[in-house]
């Protein structure tokens, strides 16, 4: 099985558990973290601090996706699945080209990191979510 026919069954299997906002009753920012980065959540989720809750699991339509680089085709495919979902693209260890970074947000990441600290990735997550989180100006005039 391919790595997009993985990612297909499992987002349906995971559309019928969850539909909701990115923000939840709680007030929480929504991050779904693929399973190849799973031993990273708890170090990134103690950087965070409140207000996010991080899982283990497929993306999410609306939500933040951490990725690890899995392939300029995979990466397409889940944006076109997802367009709502904020992606963001974690390199771990020196392989790749030097236009990888270019591939991935070319298929539609928001954002690629190389290899860097996990201070880094949480600060990036925190970037992420503010686009999931409406401004003040927009909140008001959909209110009216």
């Amino acid at each position: 099985m391919s790595v997009l026919d993985t990612f297909s069954r499992i987002r349906r299997v995971d559309d019928r558990h969850h539909r909701g906002d990115p923000i939840d009753a709680a007030g929480a920012v929504a991050v779904h973290v693929s399973q190849t980065l799973a031993p990273i959540v708890a170090e990134v989720a103690a950087r965070l601090g409140p207000g996010f809750d991080l899982t283990v699991g497929p993306p999410v339509e609306g939500d933040i996706a951490v990725l690890a680089a899995m392939g300029r085709e995979a990466i397409a495919f889940l944006h076109a699945q997802h367009p709502a979902t904020v992606l963001l693209v974690v390199k771990r260890g020196a392989t790749g080209h030097e236009d990888e970074a270019v591939d991935y947000l070319h298929a539609g990441a928001d954002q690629f990191l190389e290899p860097g600290s996990l201070d880094e990735i949480a600060l990036s997550i925190r970037v992420l979510a503010r686009r999931l989180q409406p401004s003040p100006s927009r909140r008001n005039s959909t209110q009216r």
